[in-house]
């Protein structure tokens, strides 16, 4: 019975393992750098009864499947209407497509005429906001007036920066069967008042209008902002909208090393909500790599120093995002030193040692001077809570202050402790420590006083010394002896 019960916890405890060990393995899956993209060459293709759009996958192949989409809006942008179906995409191989087809009449709509859009998911992991929009599939399959207008509103780069002109291409297109007129185009990027407009677009006939825009200094990213178009056939009103997101470029920016004659380095900022795979070379040399920077945050990488300038260029998808060439500057070594000094070197216990606790900032800057801030003393000699707080020190400057201590007998011998400093530079944590020993000397102790003498008490008699007492002994005992004698020959007689 206790082999079963034994045998049935190894089981529990096996399955425990396994289950903690998959769960582990699950969590550190990496991405599995596949890369899908809607075939723009097909399009949407869109008949009475079906639409479909074919997704490649121009990375490796996948590791497991993905998923898609399909929003509808009888009129206007469908990215703002409804999911009316999904599906599942399969692994596909590098290069590898698929083509997704939703049979319409299987959607139970009131009513197929309108406007659909694939969304497909990347795989987990994957770089970027990982979605995708195929291009709208027009359906118009009854021989009534279907006035419909499609705006397409695209940005000439996805990531830009500060001072930086990028250019607009708004798309108008009348995907109706019917001619439109009075056409609007407004944007709120542009000013509340700028509008774009022409009389007539005819069915089937697109617009095309290019702006350029500077991007402010002040202004946040990412830059979301939404485009509108509105026409008229008759007096029906048919409109559409499209957004546009510009995202931040990502910020390369050269540091200190601690050693730039070997070694330079290089910090890289992202401020976007997503992880970015971006490639970086050492202009002039064979040096490259490849990282991915997660959503807003930081990462750091070294080059290792060649002769002339060193420059580092980053790209995203191909382009550049930013380029600096190396400050070749040596880090500063932030330190704090202590230095505990007692009065003197030897007490007697019960004495008191004043101690000189003297901080000093021996910082080696080499950029910048910032101050050594929130610097706390610790010395569990002068207890457990004790704490000297010392708000900033500059670059080479000397704080002291003085400590009493009260010695005890528990003392006596050599009394050794130490006393701690740390600081923060720059968030980093540094500190220092110095020891001190005093010996404690037991203090001694006075001869016990004795008893004055009483003049008024007479003096003993002199007692017979140890000779003299000897000699009467055996003089008594020679006395014994003879009259013994002179007895026992009286009574012989």
């Amino acid at each position: 019975m206790k082999k079963k019960k034994v045998f049935s916890i190894l089981i529990v405890l096996i399955l425990i393992f396994v289950t903690n060990f998959s769960l582990t393995a699950q969590a550190i899956v990496d991405w599995d750098r596949s890369s899908l993209k809607f075939d723009n060459e097909f399009g949407c293709q869109s008949s009475c009864s079906e639409v479909s759009a074919k997704i490649i996958n121009g990375g490796s192949e996948m590791a497991g499947e993905s998923s898609w989409e399909l929003y509808y809006s009888e009129k206007g942008n469908p990215k703002n209407g409804e999911i009316v179906a999904s599906g599942v995409i399969p692994p596909l191989k590098s290069n590898e497509h698929y083509i997704i087809t939703v049979n319409l009449q299987e959607l139970n709509l009131e009513s197929t005429i309108g406007v659909y859009k694939f969304k497909a998911y990347q795989r987990p992991g994957h770089p970027g906001i990982g979605v995708l929009w195929s291009e709208d599939c027009v359906v118009l399959c009854h021989e009534q007036d279907v006035p419909l207008i499609s705006l397409n509103k695209e940005v000439s780069h996805q990531y830009s920066k500060p001072g930086e002109t990028i250019t607009f291409t708004f798309e108008v297109k009348n995907i109706g069967n019917v001619d439109l007129t009075d056409i609007v185009l407004t944007d709120e990027l542009f000013g509340e008042c700028w509008q774009e407009e022409f009389p007539l677009l005819k069915a089937g006939e697109t617009y095309i209008y290019t702006k350029e825009y500077k991007i402010p200094n002040d202004i946040t990213f990412p830059i979301k902002n939404k485009a509108n178009v509105k026409g008229y056939y008759n007096e029906i009103l048919v409109e559409d909208w499209d957004e546009a997101i510009i995202f931040r470029k990502l910020i390369l920016t050269s540091i200190c090393s601690n050693n730039p004659e070997e070694t330079r380095r290089w910090r890289v900022t992202n401020l976007n909500p997503f992880d970015i795979e971006f490639s970086w070379d050492l202009y002039g040399s064979t040096q490259t790599g490849t990282l991915i920077i997660a959503a807003n945050d930081i990462l750091t990488f070294e080059t290792s120093t060649i002769s002339g300038p060193n420059t580092v260029r980053i790209f995203v998808d191909g382009k550049l995002h930013d380029v600096k060439a190396s400050s070749g500057v040596k880090c500063t070594i932030p330190s704090i030193s202590i230095t505990k000094t007692p009065d003197k070197e030897e007490v007697i216990a019960g004495e008191i040692i004043v101690y000189t606790i003297t901080i000093e900032n021996t910082t080696e800057y080499n950029e910048g001077s910032e101050s050594l801030r929130d610097i706390i003393v610790t010395d569990p000699l002068f207890g457990e809570d004790f704490q000297y707080y010392i708000e900033s020190l500059g670059k080479g400057e000397i704080y002291q202050f003085q400590v009493e201590y009260h010695t005890t007998l528990e003392d006596v011998g050599q009394l050794i402790n130490t006393a701690k400093v740390q600081a923060l530079y720059k968030g980093t944590v540094i500190e220092s420590e110095s020891t001190a020993t005093v010996t404690v000397i037991k203090p001694t102790e006075p001869d016990e006083p004795t008893e004055p003498e009483d003049p008024t008490e007479p003096e003993d008699p002199e007692l017979p010394k140890t000779g003299q007492i000897q000699y009467i002994y055996f003089l008594m005992l020679g006395l014994l002896l003879i009259l013994a004698g002179f007895k026992l020959s009286l009574l012989k007689r």
